[in-house]
C-alpha cells in the first residue's frame, strides 16, 4: 500500500513539472523610422505568477527577454516591461517583483537589411505558485518582420 502512494506522489509531482502556465506570444508593435517594437506577452495561468525583469538577485530567476546573435537584427534601446507587484516571499526571504495574469514586454529591434526577415527571440523564466515552483525553462519566439525604406 505504501508503494502506491509513494508511486502516485511521484506520478503528480511529474504530471506538475510538465505543466507550462505561461503561453508566450510575440507580434510586431509600433514602428518609429527603422526601428519595429517587437511585443513579447507572456500570459499566465491563474495561480501562477513569473518573475520581473528587474528583480534583484538573491532571490527567484527574472524573467530575460533577448535577441540570440547571428541574425540579421540588434537591439535597439533597452526592453520595457510593465510596473510588477511586489510582496514579500517567506521563501525567499526578500521582496520579490512578479506578474499574474499577462506581462507585455517592448523589445525595440532594428533590421539589419531591406525585405522580410525571420526575428527569433528567446525568453527565460521561473514560473511559480505559492505552492510550487517549476524549472526554469527558455522559449523561442520567432516571427517575420519586413524592413520598409
Amino acid at each position: 500500500m505504501r508503494w502506491a502512494i509513494v508511486a502516485t506522489l511521484i506520478a503528480g509531482s511529474t504530471a506538475r513539472a510538465a505543466e507550462n502556465p505561461v503561453k508566450w506570444t510575440i507580434a510586431e508593435g509600433r514602428r518609429s523610422h527603422d526601428i519595429v517594437n517587437a511585443r513579447v506577452v507572456a500570459k499566465i495561468d491563474d495561480g501562477w505568477h513569473l518573475y520581473s525583469i528587474s528583480q534583484p538577485p538573491g532571490g527567484p530567476i527574472p524573467t530575460r527577454i533577448w535577441i540570440p546573435e547571428d541574425q540579421p537584427f540588434k537591439q535597439s534601446g533597452n526592453l520595457r516591461g510593465p510596473k510588477p507587484d511586489k510582496m514579500f516571499d517567506p521563501a525567499f526571504n526578500m521582496d520579490v517583483e512578479l506578474y499574474e495574469g499577462s506581462a507585455e514586454f517592448q523589445l525595440p529591434v532594428k533590421p539589419a537589411a531591406n525585405g522580410k526577415q525571420t526575428l527569433h527571440v528567446k525568453a527565460s523564466y521561473q514560473t511559480c505558485s505559492d505552492t510550487l515552483c517549476l524549472p526554469p525553462k527558455t522559449v523561442t519566439l520567432e516571427i517575420e518582420i519586413e524592413r520598409k525604406r
